[in-house]
């Protein structure tokens, strides 16, 4: 795992880099997630980024340690780049995209919601993102599928100008607070 996050990978909107130097724990089940994370992983988490702690836990009893790794680097390498608060939706969004977890997207549940009209607004969606597993599951899918939307709509590079953008606005909300 260690050498595997080492690697430059191709980042939307962000281009071919290395996660930044960070600090890796294994976690041997939830109960131990739990008690590293202080509570702050759902029960049904396998893996949380502290990116202002440069830090990712990972629980060791997940069948895909990798595709966790590489979705807990997305937050990462996301937040090296934009350093201001980020709607849960578009930052687990963004992770869950760009690290290829687009299985999600194709899962029935995803297709159910859509054709009932389950489809709720951005802010429920941020609450759903921590809700039970089930209903994180759904609001995942549906978060990368919000993030894969807004890259696909607009003109080629468009998620390289949003997170431009979006790191021009961190540097100067930094600027006005020092």
């Amino acid at each position: 795992l260690a050498e595997d996050a080492d690697r430059p990978l191709e980042w939307p909107g962000i281009g071919r880099v290395a996660p930044p130097p960070f600090t890796l724990v294994l976690a041997a089940d939830s109960a131990e997630m739990a008690r590293l994370t202080r509570g702050r992983a759902p029960g049904w988490g396998v893996g949380v980024a502290f990116p202002g702690a440069r830090t990712i836990v990972l629980r060791a009893d997940v069948p895909d340690l990798q595709q966790t790794l590489h979705h807990e680097l997305g937050h990462l390498v996301l937040r090296t780049r934009v350093r201001q608060r980020l709607p849960l939706w578009f930052d687990e969004g963004y992770a869950s995209w760009a690290s290829g977890e687009l299985g999600r997207m194709k899962g029935l549940e995803l297709n159910l919601g859509v054709a009932s009209g389950r489809i709720p607004d951005l802010g429920t969606l941020d609450g759903m993102l921590r809700g039970s597993a089930t209903t994180a599951d759904f609001a995942y899918a549906l978060a990368a599928s919000a993030v894969s939307d807004l890259a696909g709509r607009a003109p080629a590079g468009a998620l390289d100008r949003l997170i431009r953008r979006l790191e021009e606005i961190g540097r100067a909300s930094c600027r006005e607070r020092v």
